[in-house]
C-alpha cells in the first residue's frame, strides 16, 4: 500500500517501480483497484491549491469557484419521486483540478433538502442520474448544482445509494462521522443522528472511507459490511453480504437473530411509534423473522407469539409527547 500511495506523488525507486508493475500485471483486479485509489488521491490532493492561482485577469465567476467549491443537485418533487436535471458550469483543463471539496457559498449555490418522515420512505433521483432511497426518519441535503470536482450529499438517517459512474468526480456521502467516497457503485448507509453507530453495507463496486479529520479508514469492496463508532473511531467489519441490511427498501423487514431493542428502533421509525421498554432484560432477546409489507399489529403479534414479550398500546399521548406518535409498552409476559 505504501508503494501505491508513493506512486501517486512520484519518486518511486527503480525497485519500487518494478514491484508496482509486477503487482499491476499479476491481476486485472489490481489495475482496477489502483485506478480507484488514484482517483481518491487526486480528489484529496489536487495538483495545486486555489490560493496559488494567479487570478488577476481571471473572470470573477471562475475565481469564486476556485476559492469555494460548488457541489450539488437541482430537483423537482413529484409524489415520492424527485427528478432532476444536471447543470454543469464548464471549466477548462487544469482549472477543474484546482477545486477542492469545500462547500460553496450560499449566494451561488442554494441548498436542497429531502426528508422522509417517520412512516414513509422516499425515492430521489439526483442530477447525475444517481438513485437514492431514503428510509423513514431520514433526510438528504445537497446544493442545487453539481459544478465542482466532486458530488457531495449530507445524510442523516439511512439511505440506499446507486451511484452513477464518474471516476473524475467522486460521489461523497457525509454523515457527520464518516465520509463515504465512491465513483460508481451501490451501497447502504445507516447514520441516524444521536446514534453512535454508522454502518455501511456494500452491494457492488467499492468505496473509500474517511474519518472527520480526513484520516483514511479503509477501502470497502462488494459484499462487505462495516460498522464504525463515532465516539471511539473503532471499526467492526464483517465479510459476506446479506440482503437483510438493504431489504427495507423493498418493503421487507428481515431480522436474523437481531436484539429486540434494535428491532423496536427500526419499527418505531418505520411505523411512527415510540416503544417504551418496561423490562431491560428484554432488550437483548434475539428474534429471527421476515416480514413483507406486514402491518405493525401483525408484526407485534408474531413477535409476542415467539417469546415472552407483550405489547400494550397506551391510550392517548402523555404530556410532552410528540403529537400523533403512538406509544406502546413492551413488557415481559411472565412479570406483567
Amino acid at each position: 500500500m505504501a508503494v501505491i500511495r508513493k506512486s501517486f506523488s512520484g519518486g518511486l525507486s527503480a525497485d519500487e517501480e518494478i514491484l508496482l508493475e509486477e503487482w499491476l500485471g499479476s491481476d486485472e483486479e489490481n489495475g482496477r483497484e489502483y485506478s480507484f485509489l488514484k482517483s481518491l488521491y487526486m480528489w484529496k490532493n489536487p495538483p495545486f491549491a486555489p490560493d496559488e492561482v494567479d487570478d488577476g485577469r481571471m473572470p470573477w465567476r471562475i475565481r469564486r469557484l476556485l476559492l469555494k467549491n460548488s457541489i450539488g443537485t437541482n430537483v423537482f418533487v413529484r409524489a415520492y419521486r424527485i427528478v432532476a436535471c444536471l447543470l454543469l458550469i464548464p471549466l477548462a483543463g487544469v482549472l477543474v483540478w484546482a477545486l477542492t471539496d469545500r462547500p460553496s457559498d450560499q449566494d451561488s449555490v442554494a441548498m436542497q433538502e429531502v426528508r422522509a418522515p417517520f412512516g414513509i420512505c422516499s425515492a430521489v433521483t439526483l442530477p447525475d442520474g444517481s438513485e437514492v432511497v431514503l428510509n423513514a426518519g431520514s433526510s438528504l441535503r445537497f446544493p442545487s448544482v453539481f459544478d465542482g470536482t466532486s458530488r457531495a450529499v449530507e445524510l442523516s438517517g439511512e439511505a440506499y445509494f446507486e451511484v452513477e459512474s464518474c471516476p473524475d468526480r467522486p460521489f461523497i456521502v457525509r454523515t457527520g462521522g464518516l465520509d463515504i467516497v465512491a465513483t460508481g457503485t451501490s451501497f447502504n448507509v445507516e447514520a441516524y443522528s444521536g446514534e453512535d453507530m454508522i454502518a455501511v453495507t456494500m452491494v457492488e463496486g467499492e468505496v473509500g472511507l474517511y474519518a472527520p479529520d480526513d484520516r483514511f479508514v479503509r477501502t470497502m469492496m462488494a459484499e462487505d459490511r462495516l460498522v464504525y463508532s463515532r465516539n471511539t473511531g473503532t471499526v467492526d467489519e464483517t465479510a459476506g453480504y446479506s440482503y437483510r441490511y438493504i431489504s427495507w427498501k423493498d418493503g421487507v423487514l428481515a431480522f436474523r437473530n437481531d436484539p429486540l431493542d434494535s428491532i423496536l428502533a427500526r419499527l418505531g421509525r418505520l411505523y411512527n411509534v415510540e416503544f417504551i421498554l418496561m423490562d431491560e432484560s428484554l432488550a437483548h432477546k434475539q428474534f429471527y423473522a421476515t416480514f413483507n409489507n406486514e402491518s405493525l399489529e401483525s408484526i407485534l403479534k408474531l413477535l409476542s407469539m415467539s417469546d415472552n414479550v407483550r405489547f400494550e398500546q397506551v391510550s392517548g399521548t402523555g404530556a410532552g409527547s410528540d403529537h400523533g406518535i403512538r406509544k406502546i409498552y413492551v413488557m415481559n409476559r411472565e412479570k406483567h
